[in-house]
């Protein structure tokens, strides 16, 4: 079997507005365009210019928490409110993710700020909770966050071309996300392979939603 993934942000989140981060690499993205034909390498010159910070902005923290306890509800109108596009594909992924999710837990923001103006690129980390299973699943997904016209913070969808797409992309190669990223993913290879029924159930989840 090969490197566990984090399916749970594969399933759940990139339908909706973040990205699961492994999913958020220049190299994923090489199948769609031929000018990305580079190996993608870690990034360390803007670690001090553009830190990766965590919890700092607290409306920022407080929108990406709402945005998972109304994951975890279904809720679809709350989120319509804090997610800018949420079409009837995104919220029928949300009805699916709320039979088998009981709850997101642990949640940390941590963030970078964006190419524009009042943008940031936010990677959140947490615990997730399958219904029936003790075992809390470690995730990590990434946002773009933008203010709006009303001066409030909005969850908008990850940009999959272009220049702000690139820019996320070595953002996300940054030596200390990086660090961010192999911390959870250890978190995530230990519970699965701690409790035999957690990996079942991962695998079910993979084989029926991975393809989506």
């Amino acid at each position: 079997m090969g490197r566990p993934k984090m399916i749970v942000s594969a399933i759940l989140i990139f339908v909706i507005a973040g990205t699961g981060l492994f999913f958020l690499t220049k190299d994923s993205r090489a199948d769609h365009t031929t000018e990305k034909t580079e190996k993608v390498e870690i990034q360390t010159e803007d670690k001090n210019t553009n830190p990766l910070e965590k919890n700092k902005y607290a409306a920022i923290t407080i929108l990406i928490q709402d945005y998972y306890k109304k994951v975890a509800l279904g809720d679809t109108d709350g989120l319509s409110t804090i997610v800018a596009v949420l079409d009837d594909t995104k919220a029928s992924h949300i009805k699916n993710a709320e039979k088998f999710t009981e709850a997101y837990t642990d949640i940390n923001v941590y963030t970078k700020e964006g190419k524009q103006k009042d943008s940031y690129i936010a990677f959140a980390s947490y615990k997730m909770k399958i219904r029936d299973i003790d075992t809390l699943v470690p995730g990590l997904d990434t946002f773009y966050i933008q203010k709006g016209a009303g001066g409030t913070y909005q969850i908008c969808d990850v940009p999959q071309y272009g220049e702000t797409a690139d820019y996320i992309a070595d953002v996300t190669q940054e030596e200390d996300v990086q660090e961010l990223v192999h911390r959870v993913q250890e978190e995530y290879t230990q519970a699965a392979a701690g409790d035999a029924t957690l990996q079942q159930a991962l695998d079910d989840l993979q084989s029926a939603y991975g393809n989506e």
